[in-house]
């Protein structure tokens, strides 16, 4: 689990269609000194998997990805230059949960991905 190790959770806001969760990144995590040395960038499946752990916080139910309809990579997520990123997620419940998600920093939007997970 990468929460409370790569990345800690500072605040979680719920709008009742969206929960977005405001996280820091830990930019000394040895992650960052093999992908990439001297221009550290989180790797897509790491922002991947985040958005898992975070829906499974929410819901307290363990998931795994059964599809993913869609990802697309925007920006490079430089944790140096942002140490701080909000994660949006919505989803609809039922079989599968589909999900929604998206990683930001402000304007910066590093990632959008649509998938489909159920209970492990």
């Amino acid at each position: 689990m990468l929460l409370n190790d790569l990345y800690f959770l500072q605040s979680v806001s719920d709008t009742g269609e969206t929960v977005t969760f405001d996280l820091l990144v830990k930019v000394d995590h040895p992650l960052y000194k093999g992908h990439f040395p001297g221009r550290p960038v989180t790797p897509g499946v790491v922002l991947a998997e985040m958005v898992k752990e975070l829906l499974e916080s929410l819901l307290g139910k363990s998931l795994e990805m059964v599809r993913m309809r869609q990802c697309k990579f925007l920006s490079a997520h430089d944790p140096g230059r942002y140490p701080q990123i909000g994660i949006s997620v919505s989803w609809t419940p039922g079989d599968e949960y589909t999900v929604q998600a998206s990683g930001s920093f402000q304007s910066e939007v590093f990632f959008r991905l649509s998938a489909c997970y159920r209970e492990a």
